[in-house]
């Protein structure tokens, strides 16, 4: 009874009760949006080290210097422009939280701005050629006619069913 006991009090307390995990931080995460980007360009950094944190500082070496971070609704946020004639390569951002003993790392990706995807223009109607390809559809094309004599048929045998069980 008494090992059931300590258990169900164990239980009870949960993490608490053990040793040097009560009031632990949270692992620190990093964000960066847009993750590929071209130089020239500005992208936003968001990150958590944990509840209560004073603001903390991102760096890379995409940015000219370190990126303060501040606290936005309870979020680490700070901007950085990725300077003109940035190599196209993935470069380590990294959120270094106060007292430097808790930081998160994420890849940045600068692309050269040929290696963006831009979006071809459609090709344009032509005015002497067939509609759209739209496909055929379960009722559109030649067999129309065979539905609809399908349910007239079916119409009418339900109405002369009706009919006769009305009859007797």
């Amino acid at each position: 009874m008494g090992v059931l006991r300590g258990v169900l009090v164990g239980l009870a307390l949960g993490p608490t009760a053990l040793p040097g995990t009560a009031g632990a931080a949270p692992d620190a995460s990093v964000a960066v949006a847009p993750t590929t980007a071209t130089a020239g360009t500005t992208v936003t950094i968001t990150g958590d080290c944990g509840t209560g944190v004073a603001p903390a500082s991102a760096a890379s070496g995409a940015f000219l210097a370190p990126v303060p971070m501040t606290v936005v609704n309870g979020v680490l946020t700070g901007s950085a422009a990725i300077p003109a004639g940035t190599a196209a390569q993935g470069y380590t951002v990294t959120l270094t939280c106060p007292g430097g003993t808790t930081s998160a790392s994420t890849t940045l990706w600068v692309v050269s701005v040929s290696a963006q995807s831009t979006p071809s223009p459609s090709p344009s109607p032509s005015a002497t050629g067939p509609g759209p390809a739209t496909g055929g559809g379960g009722t559109a094309g030649t067999g129309g006619g065979l539905i609809l004599a399908g349910g007239v048929a079916a119409i009418s045998a339900g109405l002369l069913l009706l009919t006769r069980r009305r009859r007797t």
